[in-house]
């Protein structure tokens, strides 16, 4: 699970646990049991490290994903692209990766604070298609909330208010 103590990537793990599945996940610092995988850092070939991480995996899920970086579009949201790179050459089957709504990446346009967020995911689902053509599933949300505070990086909509929207 790339991004495995952030906000989504949290939530799959403790699915997976629940599940009785064993995985590995990555985080930024390596906080929490998890491998260290930085992909604000330019420095790091994170095709090269995945292929390390993931050997003996059967599938990676990428829950990466950030707003308001310096290196969003450079590497942050195109480094699922680039690990799906690592994974197939690791001999991984299958690559998930929670993305965003076609109908979100349609609202935004012409919005410039998000232009290189959604660079950076096209970059990557279509790196994964290429590298998962028979083995890839993508989960495009339109609207993830949760917690109890609202932030604005990361961005962060509270559960009561998510609840009310979706309502």
């Amino acid at each position: 699970v790339l991004g495995g103590t952030g906000f989504v990537g949290r939530e799959v793990c403790q699915k997976l646990k629940a599940l009785g599945v064993d995985y590995i996940a990555t985080s930024r610092d390596g906080r929490d049991g998890t491998i260290a995988l930085d992909f604000t850092d330019v420095s790091v070939d994170i095709s090269s490290k995945v292929q390390e991480i993931a050997k003996d995996c059967t599938a990676v899920i990428s829950c990466v994903g950030a707003i308001g970086t310096t290196e969003d579009v450079k590497v942050v949201n195109k480094g699922t692209g680039l690990a799906s790179y690592g994974a197939k050459t690791a001999g991984v089957k299958t690559f998930v990766y929670i993305s965003v709504a076609p109908e979100v990446k349609e609202s935004v346009k012409g919005i410039s604070a998000l232009d290189n967020y959604m660079e950076g995911k096209a970059f990557s689902e279509d790196a994964m298609k290429k590298n998962f053509a028979d083995g890839y599933t993508i989960i495009a949300p339109t609207f993830i909330y949760g917690g109890d505070k609202f932030g604005v990086n990361p961005p962060r909509v509270a559960d009561s208010y998510g609840r009310l929207v979706e309502g």
